[in-house]
């Protein structure tokens, strides 16, 4: 199965997996020039089909690495996207509330109708990419990157942390999830 993951939010790339294999993986900065780059990932799209030597119809299966959209562009680190100021306003406000799985569900359920990605999907469209296309949870996206190239098999906690993937800013993984998972 030749899976294709596209990451559109910061750090925005795209990579194939075969088999459980990485065949390629590329992250726009490498393109743009600009660090950490934010948007449509075309450049690293194009590429990892070049490194992998497929054709788009080739494709199985899309999966996107976030359920929302992610935070917005921020370009600097001194001034808050909107997404952050209303985040912060809300912690500050309850912070009893952050963390738990209320708010998480919350946040989910309402930024994922503001989920951009169109333009992706229509440019994945038009390349000839007809799979069918999964929104995976943003951390669960970095433990299983971390644990299946890992050389750890069993007993394995896998720990995230970030600013807020998903509406999260830290999940915990044991290894046992991921044998449901073999690759």
């Amino acid at each position: 199965m030749k899976i294709l993951g596209v990451h559109y939010s910061h750090d925005a790339g795209a990579a194939i997996i075969e088999d459980g294999k990485i065949l390629a993986a590329v992250n726009e900065e490498r393109y743009t020039r600009e660090k950490l780059y934010w948007g449509f990932p075309k450049n690293s799209l194009r590429e990892v089909f070049n490194i992998c030597k497929l054709k788009p119809s080739q494709i199985d299966y899309v999966a996107f690495a976030n359920v929302t959209p992610g935070g917005g562009p921020q370009k600097s680190f001194g001034e808050a996207n909107i997404r952050k100021k209303v985040n912060d306003l809300i912690s500050n406000t309850f912070p009893f509330i952050v963390g738990s799985n209320s708010y998480a569900k919350l946040y989910r359920n309402l930024y994922s109708k503001f989920r951009r990605g169109k333009s992706v999907l229509n440019y994945l469209k038009n390349i000839g990419v007809e799979a069918p296309v999964s929104y995976v949870d943003h951390h669960l996206c970095h433990a299983a990157g971390a644990f299946y190239t890992s050389r750890f098999d069993k007993d394995t906690l896998v720990v995230t942390t970030d600013g807020t993937g998903d509406g999260l800013s830290y999940s915990f993984f044991l290894s046992v999830f991921f044998s449901a998972f073999p690759m």
